[in-house]
């Protein structure tokens, strides 16, 4: 008993210590231990290029890269849809993208007194993920932080089992309006972590 004690003692104290260090962001050198070898590789290349002040938050739930930080590219002078594109290509694999085409689509580039933040939105056979986005912020031709709300893993069919207008009836319906939509997409939306 006395040793079951010290077992339930121990492992309440490494539980939260192990949640509490699985939020800290990853800084040079380390790598997340989820992450694939080509997952390792894309980081030991940013990791290089981006070697003095590069830091990480990995998504476990997601398996990718969730935030990324420093001077992560080495191509100044390109256009910012190109520089941001070309990045979320180079290192889609951390991202959690399988195809550029299918999966994103640019939504917006704003100019703000830092730089450029570059927008791209999700894509599911050719639906729009409601929050799925990528944003690329570049600072003087350098992209410094990229943030990942891309959702690799979408278990739901894309192809409507009601028309639009049977669609546009039901919600009607359940919520109690009687006027007719100006206008409805067909989208894909998940909510903590659910779709």
């Amino acid at each position: 008993e006395k040793e079951n004690k010290t077992v339930k003692y121990w492992t309440r104290a490494i539980i939260p210590f192990v949640v509490i260090l699985s939020c800290i962001p990853l800084m040079a050198g380390e790598l997340p231990v989820t992450a694939t070898e080509d997952q390792r590789i894309a980081l030991a290349e940013l990791q290089k290029i981006s070697s003095k002040n590069f830091s990480m938050k990995w998504d476990e739930r997601r398996g990718v890269a969730k935030f990324l930080s420093g001077e992560l590219t080495e191509t100044p002078g390109l256009s910012q849809e190109t520089l941001a594109l070309g990045f979320i290509e180079k290192y889609k694999v951390l991202l959690g993208i399988h195809d550029l085409v299918k999966d994103i689509e640019l939504e917006s580039i704003k100019a703000v007194p830092e730089g450029y933040y570059i927008t791209a939105k999700q894509k599911k056979g050719g639906l729009e993920v409601i929050g799925g986005k990528i944003t690329v912020r570049i600072n003087k031709g350098v992209i410094t932080t990229v943030a990942n709300y891309f959702e690799p893993n979408i278990p739901v069919k894309t192809t409507p089992t009601l028309s639009l207008e049977e669609a546009e009836s039901i919600a009607r319906k359940d919520l109690g309006l009687d006027e007719k939509a100006t206008s409805a997409i067909l989208a894909i939306f998940h909510w903590e972590g659910k779709f």
